[in-house]
């Protein structure tokens, strides 16, 4: 004969809620989880334009700074999304917080309104600059336009082409007293419109310059030759500057980023060959 014994309704009633308990703990961490996701992820605006070697555009073929800023942060143990905007865009995004960051130099416009790395003194660190960028006025070959780093001639004002959205350029052009045509939407425009003979001079990346002759077609070997001038315009560096009001957790992790940054930066990996 077989005895069944009857499980007390009270301990029925105990097991029923620790596994009621149970269950809603694993809700909770599967929602916490959820949420803490996007703290792991920083969205950074970039150049909307491929700017070789530096920035190529294309996911699937990084240019050393993309490849750079994202190996960085996932040394920073973050992943990175890459917004592709103009500069006027990136800075309105990030001064809604709708990103997180964008590639901007320290002028006044973006140190007044982002945060940057700095040095204890508030000086910013430009150890963990992204990169450094050397613009150059190029002419026509076999045209006398020049620039001493003070005065242009023979032409005390002459045409420069630009890229528009860059307003340091715009900056640096205006005070020496230059006149300004930023009509193009990359670097490769404004050196076509100087080919053309719409402008006197160009200003755009060294590299750019040179990727722009490299990449000439047979049937464009005819057209003028370009020659950067000997004194260049400016030397830049850019940083990845964030929003202010990041959460002391995400602040932290950014200083993390910039640090690795600035670790990375100068290794054979992302240096031009």
């Amino acid at each position: 004969m077989s005895i069944k014994f009857q499980r007390s309704p009270r301990k029925m009633h105990s097991r029923l809620l620790a596994s009621g308990l149970v269950a809603l703990v694993h809700c909770c961490l599967a929602q916490g989880l959820a949420l803490a996701a996007p703290d792991d992820v920083l969205r950074i605006c970039v150049v909307d334009v491929p700017l070789p070697p530096f920035f190529s555009g294309e996911e699937s073929k990084p240019g050393l700074t993309e490849r750079l800023l994202r190996d960085a942060a996932k040394g920073a143990s973050l992943q990175i999304e890459f917004e592709r905007l103009p500069q006027a865009r990136c800075r309105a995004l990030l001064l809604k917080g709708t990103i997180d960051g964008m590639f901007a130099a320290p002028i006044s416009v973006h140190t007044e309104s982002f945060a940057f790395p700095r040095l204890a003194d508030r000086q910013i660190d430009r150890s963990r600059r992204v990169m450094t960028i050397e613009y150059v006025l190029v002419r026509r070959a076999g045209t006398n336009f020049d620039w001493d780093g003070r005065e242009f001639s023979p032409e005390a004002q002459p045409m420069i082409g630009v890229r528009r959205g860059v307003p340091f350029l715009m900056e640096r052009l205006t005070a020496v007293g230059a006149r300004v045509d930023d009509g193009a939407s990359s670097y490769e425009q404004a050196l076509n419109k100087l080919v053309a003979g719409r402008t006197h001079l160009a200003v755009v990346p060294r590299y750019s310059l040179q990727a722009y002759q490299t990449n000439l077609k047979p049937t464009e070997l005819q057209l003028p030759k370009l020659e950067a001038l000997r004194n260049s315009l400016l030397t830049q560096d850019f940083y990845i500057a964030i929003r202010p009001d990041l959460d002391p957790v995400r602040r932290s992790t950014a200083e993390s980023f910039w640090q690795e940054i600035g670790r990375l930066r100068d290794l054979e990996a992302y240096r031009l060959k």
